[in-house]
């Protein structure tokens, strides 16, 4: 009895199959983004009685308003610039409209690394991507996909934190594929205690002539005297047992190598009883150790897809 009653659903579902497709589907809202620059397929499938979807093959294509494109009668589309067209598909005697919104990119504008805290808010991934006409282009459908998912979640265009370290997000969209580091860091209460991907912070109030310094365990850093995004006046920042570089466009910010015994040291520059007092924000971030970051290399990076 068991093999007859799956014997009567396959005849069923194989005769809701063979009446033939009963619409057209144009994707979502039947609209296609284009952000490619070279020629694409558009792609419209076969809807079935019973909910059941093939990819259409034979379909027909017209094009009815819109000029920034090129469209073949078999649907090979190809964007000159920024436009909207509307196009019309036909299979037997189906047939339906859809948008085409051309959007092509010509490369991107955003960080090359993201930051997240642990317990602080996802953020947007998003790619600025610039079109062919060097204005934002808003609307991109794209591939993204995380090589370490321990370290960080994708939904729904937002990273999410979930663990201490570092990976990549490799992103394709149009023509263009991209790779963005993203790290993860957490928040400690020491500097001497830090672990790679690890952050301290202090707020400081410092009396004039006063010197404070902050052990530190051999590894990478960043390190930053920080007061309101500037440089506080009258601090001053130095290390111990550190080799450090200054980062490019910025006042008191370095990346540095610490050895044993390294410290990181601030002081104020006016002299004792003379000055008040300055307060400022020190920042120290551990960056991975050499050999355990994350692969850099991206997955694919076309040369026709700059960084703004």
């Amino acid at each position: 009895m068991l093999r007859a009653g799956w014997s009567i659903l396959s005849l069923a579902v194989a005769a809701c199959i063979d009446a033939g497709p009963v619409r057209l589907n144009a994707g979502r809202s039947d609209t296609v983004i284009v952000n490619s620059r070279g020629s694409v397929s558009l792609a419209v499938r076969l809807v079935y009685v019973n909910g059941g979807e093939r990819q259409a093959k034979g379909v027909r294509y017209r094009l009815i308003s819109g000029g920034d494109l090129e469209l073949s009668d078999d649907g090979r589309v190809m964007c000159y610039r920024r436009g909207d067209a509307e196009v019309a598909a036909t299979y037997g005697h189906l047939s339906t409209r859809l948008t085409v919104l051309c959007r092509p990119i010509e490369g991107f504008r955003m960080p090359r690394v993201l930051r997240l805290m642990i317990g602080g808010p996802p953020v947007l991934l998003d790619l600025g991507a610039i079109g062919v006409d060097r204005k934002p282009v808003e609307m991109v459908a794209g591939i993204a996909s995380v090589r370490d998912s321990n370290v960080l979640a994708l939904v729904d265009g937002y990273v999410h934190a979930r663990a201490r370290g570092a990976t990549m997000v490799d992103v394709e969209a149009g023509d263009c594929a991209v790779s963005i580091l993203v790290e993860v860091v957490e928040a400690s209460s020491t500097a001497a205690g830090l672990l790679p991907y690890g952050q301290y912070s202090e707020s400081l109030s410092m009396s004039a002539g006063e010197l404070r310094s902050w052990r530190l365990p051999p590894g990478r850093y960043e390190i930053g005297l920080l007061a309101k995004g500037e440089a506080p006046m009258h601090l001053r920042l130095a290390s111990y047992q550190m080799n450090c570089a200054a980062l490019r466009g910025t006042e008191q910010r370095y990346s540095c190598i610490a050895n044993d015994r390294a410290s990181v040291i601030v002081q104020h520059t006016q002299p004792l009883g003379r000055g008040r007092q300055s307060t400022g924000t020190l920042l120290v971030r551990r960056r991975g150790d050499f050999g355990n970051e994350p692969s850099l290399s991206p997955r694919a990076v076309l040369d026709r897809c700059p960084w703004f």
